[in-house]
């Protein structure tokens, strides 16, 4: 590890090794040197300057109040902003979102305008935003921006307005209810009669029976919580929330809400909008974009069967697509898309939405996952042909690449390949291991992770002896040359089973021996309904002796394993770098685009995934 990351090889690489008199090599081969050090030369710099911060998110005044609003030292975040994130997710967001901040200013001040000639960002956009963590710093003080959250799990966007509550940038929903017809409500839900909507019942008691509540309602959570309708105090100011629902039907008769949370008195404002992205088209996205301005001076309508009646007073259908109408619509809005570690393909959305969208002036998004992504030129691959799933190996699909996949520019698609072919391609065990930072590794980490991967190799090998599984070979029963008769994969039932043998997780004491990992893999394998008969006459009826012989003969691979995962592991990050370029190259090729750069926003040592890629138009 330090041989490969942090010795100077200037020296190793102008001399050649030499022996000692037993013939032992005393320095590294001069091949293992040159490749060493041809990955660091190609590696991105990815050192990171912190932006000067001043004194922002601190709080002012005394007492609780201003503990609430006191910001995190280590971060810069208010406690509130903060809520729900652990310190890696903190680093994070309060650093990009400092650099979205600036970054949006910059256009601002350069006059960078928009197609419909709009100066100035009017809302950040973030692809996949989760439960919205970098929304709520950037809609916050000192940041202050419109953020459009858009989110394609409804339990995310639900958690995320949970938080927006925790974090008091939005106000709890006071209901005032009949007690008494509620309840009944209810005994009629449990006895079966439909004919009553529980959620109407509330809903309608909330407007029509906000005069009818009883007097044991005084001094009660409900009367607590109508409070909220008042506004909150933060950091020693007022703030008022509205949330404004914009509920339809799309074609296929399903509800569809885009929320708004707008806060008062200068700080900015959060919507969430559920939409799966599976391309950079933002179309439907845009049309649901309100005015917060307009937002505040619409009076929120808490009951929805009367705003479905009214037949769309907050929304229409144009073409099956969700609109907002024009009296809440935000006209010709400036956008730009966000995305803080946008997985595999979605980052690619991103990028793309900045050429498919005129309504997109700017784009910067922070990648991870690269196993996710998919291949544009090659079909689908796995760590061994056998491996694949049925329905990969017998569809058509299986046998096309995804357009929407790695790579991007038109460059790397041509790229010479030594074999004489064009077009440079990443397979899935290429993909997984380029979101390894081995800079980051320490001894006891390292230790536990390499011991981790030597059980697993090692259980697979009792597995082959106990004929549970058979030797790997490819579609044609060979593999490197040798043929194997057709034997099934490894990893595979030799029942003739295509799945893989996957134990997931195990407890911390299952990894103290190797007798305790066996047990701990079996006891959960035989529980398999279809090949758990076999685990249990061939292996769980091994003995502890018998299982501890295979740690013992085999204990010296553990060390080769090692090095094959730290060379592997180490020239992944050449990888990431392929990737990460040739993103940044597809900007390039676009002449819509004018100006496009990589750079870090986070610390690696936190953070390793921490290029963020920037287009301008």
């Amino acid at each position: 590890m330090a041989f490969i990351l942090h010795d100077d090889l200037s020296s190793l690489a102008e001399h050649p090794p030499t022996s000692d008199p037993a013939g032992a090599a005393s320095e590294p081969p001069q091949s293992l040197v040159e490749y060493v050090h041809g990955i660091r030369r190609l590696l991105l710099d990815r050192r990171f300057t912190p932006r000067a911060v001043g004194g922002e998110g601190t709080a002012t005044g005394s007492g609780k109040q201003a503990r609430d609003g006191a910001a995190d030292a280590a971060s810069g975040l208010t406690r509130q902003i903060a809520v729900g994130m652990k310190e890696k997710k903190v680093h994070e967001v309060f650093h990009f979102s400092r650099f979205l901040d600036e970054l949006a200013g910059a256009l601002e001040d350069g006059g960078r305008r928009n197609d419909t000639g709009d100066g100035g960002i009017t809302h950040l956009v973030d692809f996949g935003a989760g439960q919205n963590y970098l929304g709520r710093a950037l809609a916050s003080a000192p940041i202050n921006r419109n953020v459009v959250a858009v989110e394609g799990r409804p339990h995310n966007i639900e958690g995320a307005k949970r938080m927006d509550i925790t974090a008091k940038l939005a106000a709890r929903t006071a209901v005032l209810r009949n007690k008494k017809v509620f309840r009944k409500g209810l005994r009629g839900y449990e006895d079966g009669d439909l004919a009553v909507s529980t959620e109407s019942l509330a809903l309608n008691d909330s407007v029509e029976s906000s005069n009818d509540v009883s007097a044991n309602d005084s001094g009660t959570g409900d009367d607590q919580d109508s409070k909220h309708l008042t506004g909150r105090k933060r950091a020693g100011e007022r703030i008022e929330a509205t949330e404004t629902r914009t509920v339809l039907e799309t074609s296929t008769g399903r509800t569809v809400k885009a929320t708004t949370t707008s806060i008062s008195q200068g700080i900015g404002t959060v919507q969430h909008v559920e939409h799966r992205l599976e391309d950079g088209d933002l179309s439907r996205v845009v049309s649901q974009i309100v005015d917060p301005g307009l937002v505040q001076d619409e009076a929120p309508i808490a009951n929805l069967e009367e705003l479905q009646k009214e037949n769309g007073t907050h929304g229409t259908q144009e073409n099956g697509s969700l609109v907002a109408v024009k009296s809440i619509q935000k006209q010709k809005p400036n956008l730009m898309v966000i995305g803080l570690h946008s997985c595999g393909n979605l980052t690619h959305h991103g990028l793309k939405s900045l050429i498919l969208n005129p309504e997109v002036s700017a784009v910067a998004i922070v990648g991870c996952c690269y196993n996710l992504t998919t291949e544009r030129l090659t079909p689908p691959t796995y760590k061994l042909p056998g491996l694949r799933p049925e329905s990969a190996a017998l569809g058509p699909e299986a046998q096309c690449g995804d357009p929407e996949g790695f790579p991007m520019s038109e460059r790397l698609c041509n790229y010479p390949l030594p074999n004489g072919e064009k077009g440079l391609h990443l397979n899935i065990t290429t993909r997984m291991m380029a979101v390894q930072a081995p800079q980051n590794w320490g001894p006891t980490d390292s230790e536990d992770f390499f011991t981790r991967h030597f059980y697993r190799a090692l259980l697979q090998r009792v597995f082959l002896d106990r004929g549970v599984v058979g030797r790997p070979s490819n579609e044609d029963g060979m593999i490197r040359g040798y043929h194997l008769g057709g034997r099934s994969a490894a990893g595979t039932s030799s029942a003739g089973a295509t799945q893989p043998i996957i134990i997931g997780s195990l407890r911390k004491g299952c990894y103290e021996n190797f007798v305790s990992y066996v047990r701990g893999a079996v006891a959960k394998l035989v529980k398999d309904p279809v090949r758990g008969a076999a685990f249990n006459e061939k292996v769980d009826v091994m003995t502890d002796d018998e299982i501890a012989r295979y740690e013992t003969e085999f204990l010296p691979k553990k060390k080769e394993l090692s090095i094959v995962w730290t060379l592997m592991a180490y020239s992944a990050g050449l990888v990431e770098a392929i990737i990460v370029v040739d993103r940044w190259q597809w900007l390039r090729e676009q002449p819509e685009v004018r100006e496009s750069w990589v750079e870090p926003v986070f610390d690696f040592a936190r953070s390793p995934r921490n290029l963020v890629v920037v287009g301008l138009k």
